[in-house]
């Protein structure tokens, strides 16, 4: 019984470290994004037409919220929430996306037996006859300039 309260007291504060780390970088992404707005809207000011449409989806990056469930679930052997697939599909994707549209792409995978669910915990998981899906998520750009600052890697 220590060990396991002992277990999360360690797990509660790796979790409060990188809640903080968290916060610092959304404060720092809050900055750039109002800096942004700003120097967006003095630009409109002086006539600069510009185009806020939907940049198109890179090429290899799933375009189904059914996709996206697996690249998302690929990457957790353990299995996540719909609640935690949901997060990160909004984080990665689609900010919008409801909960409403993430069942049934969940349900119509569970049916084709590429994901399951685990009722004993509450998660959904590639299934283990699958290796997950074909789409992957494209590499992040590697075109930086000489004198570019790199931001601290955070732990996830």
């Amino acid at each position: 019984m220590k060990d396991s309260v002992a277990n999360m007291l360690e797990r509660k504060r790796g979790l409060e470290r990188s809640l903080k780390t968290l916060e610092k970088r959304i404060a720092r992404e809050r900055r750039e994004h109002e800096e942004l707005c700003t120097a967006i809207g003095v630009m409109q000011r002086f006539g600069v037409q510009i185009d806020e449409s939907p940049m198109p989806v890179p090429n290899g990056s799933p375009t189904t919220i059914g996709d996206m469930a697996l690249v998302v679930l690929k990457g957790h052997s353990e299995g996540l929430t719909a609640s935690s697939i949901l997060t990160e599909i909004q984080e990665r994707w689609k900010p919008d996306l409801a909960r409403t549209s993430l069942s049934p792409p969940l349900s119509r995978l569970k049916e084709k037996k590429e994901i399951e669910y685990v009722e004993s915990s509450g998660v959904w998981r590639i299934s283990p006859n699958k290796e997950g899906p074909s789409v992957s998520t494209p590499e992040p750009s590697t075109n930086f300039e000489q004198g570019d600052e790199f931001e601290e890697e955070i732990p996830f």
